[in-house]
């Protein structure tokens, strides 16, 4: 295999994990969507009140009483929405940062961390994917002028 077709191999298979990336961000987002969407209560006939449910953590639960997933305010100050598989392990991960920087983890049934989608103050915005060390392999990053870059990373961390 030539060295171009092995990059064109390795880019036809980033672009087939960032369609899953864009893919599991949508589900996140209707997810958030449908938790705020059931907690809105219809006021009673008459009322004029506004019903407000304030909470610092909020826990969902499978009929079982596993955790599913957890929305929550961290002491330092960052949000953080987490969603587990029937393990209880965590799986996803998006949360926004004290500074403003947003971040979508994706973790698989070890809870390692495989891919990790960031958007920064500076707007720089970056996809990043791991191996199954924990060692980065790949990075596109996008920054606010318009430039781009590309890395591939072997087993070994080299470039």
């Amino acid at each position: 295999m030539t060295e171009t077709e092995a990059l064109t191999e390795r880019v036809a298979k980033l672009e087939r994990q960032n369609r899953w990336f864009k893919r599991a961000t949508g589900a996140v987002v209707v997810v958030v969507l449908a938790a705020m969407l059931m907690g809105q209560a219809t006021q009673p006939k008459g009322a004029t009140e506004k019903r407000i449910v304030e909470a610092e953590e909020f826990r969902l639960v499978d009929k079982e009483g596993k955790r599913r997933g957890m929305w929550r305010v961290m002491p330092d100050g960052m949000t953080l929405l987490a969603l587990y598989g029937k393990d209880e392990k965590a799986r996803g991960e998006w949360k926004v940062l004290p500074d403003g920087s947003t971040g979508i983890r994706l973790l698989d049934k070890d809870e390692k961390m495989r891919g990790v989608w960031a958007v920064f103050p500076s707007g720089n915005t970056s996809l990043t994917l791991y191996d199954k060390r924990e060692k980065i392999r790949g990075v596109w990053a996008v920054h606010p002028i318009g430039s781009s870059g590309f890395s591939l990373y072997d087993k070994d961390g080299k470039a």
